[in-house]
């Protein structure tokens, strides 16, 4: 796939009709509009009538996020910058000038996230329509936040490539362990405003899980 656009969007979506709507719509009303957009659609069996910037990858079964990830990557090409996300968020409409902006004054930065806010549903509103509001979303791991959503330099993308015979086992917050395991420096851009659509959550590994995945995929495979 060519890509020619200077910011790569990658999601994945298991609902190509509910949520993915909304994030397509805050991208197109970005003060930025030099982007594409890569979708990894696992729900196999919904059409779409998405155009260009648009691209679709559909599966016939449901994959991981971070094999889904994984899937878009290999598909990267051409671009300066990648941004892996989740389809269920609302950008701000500067969120990816914000973005470039920072990586444009700090040239030792390879990756970022945004700084996350809650959205909920309008009571007043027929439509669907969402209120934005001011409600951060706290979480005690930094890499809960950047498996959301995180943008990266493309000369960087090689660090987020992981061992295909390990995909199914992976999660997004293996992804960003990797980058900093590697040293790579990165940061909150708390500028660049990020919603989160109801029901969306940044779900973070539970206790016993997280020890599980430290000592078996960090401990074992590194």
């Amino acid at each position: 796939m060519l890509m020619s656009k200077r910011v790569s969007i990658h999601v994945t979506s298991d609902d190509l009709t509910t949520r993915l709507p909304k994030f397509l719509e805050s991208l197109a009303m970005q003060t930025v509009q030099d982007w594409q957009v890569v979708v990894v659609d696992n729900s196999g069996n919904r059409s779409t009538t998405f155009e260009p910037p648009v691209y679709v990858l559909r599966n016939v079964r449901r994959q991981s996020l971070a094999r889904s990830m994984s899937q878009a990557i290999e598909l990267a090409s051409g671009a300066e910058f990648y941004i892996l996300c989740q389809n269920d968020l609302i950008f701000a409409q500067n969120t990816i000038e914000v973005f470039i902006e920072e990586f444009r004054k700090d040239d030792a930065l390879i990756y970022a996230w945004p700084s996350f806010a809650k959205a909920v549903h309008d009571p007043e509103s027929s439509d669907g329509g969402l209120l934005l509001g001011d409600d951060r979303v706290l979480m005690k791991r930094q890499e809960d936040y950047a498996a959301a959503c995180l943008i990266i330099r493309a000369k960087d993308l090689g660090l987020l490539r992981p061992d295909a015979r390990r995909n199914n086992d992976l999660t997004m917050q293996d992804f960003v362990w990797r980058l900093s395991e590697a040293g790579a420096k990165g940061r909150e851009i708390e500028e660049a405003t990020v919603w989160l659509q109801p029901g969306a959550t940044l779900a973070s590994p539970g206790f016993l899980r997280y020890w599980k995945w430290v000592w078996t995929r960090r401990a074992n495979h590194s």
